[in-house]
């Protein structure tokens, strides 16, 4: 799946509830390896830190416009990073 996502090109990406689906550190493996911005702003360690390999947000430029890009999980989620803990605070 990451050369298909290379190939498309991706500018950047926001978390999805499918990512995690092989847990956190297959994730952040696979996140690694694409070389795109991977956004979550609201998702947070136990220690208060975004989880590796993602960032808040992403600034980019197109045709001269600039453009802030954030993402964001709902609370239901929270369920889904087992074993790592994970809290939602925004």
């Amino acid at each position: 799946m990451v050369e298909v996502y290379k190939r498309l090109k991706v500018a950047v990406s926001c978390l999805g509830n499918h990512e995690t689906e092989y847990g956190i550190p297959r994730m952040t493996e696979l996140i690694k390896m694409t070389k795109t911005p991977w956004l979550m702003a609201n998702l947070l360690t136990e220690e208060g830190q975004i989880l590796d390999g993602l960032v808040p947000y992403h600034i980019m430029t197109r045709n001269g416009v600039k453009i802030g890009l954030f993402g964001v999980c709902e609370e239901e989620w929270l369920g889904l990073f087992s074993p790592q803990k994970v809290t939602e605070d925004f």
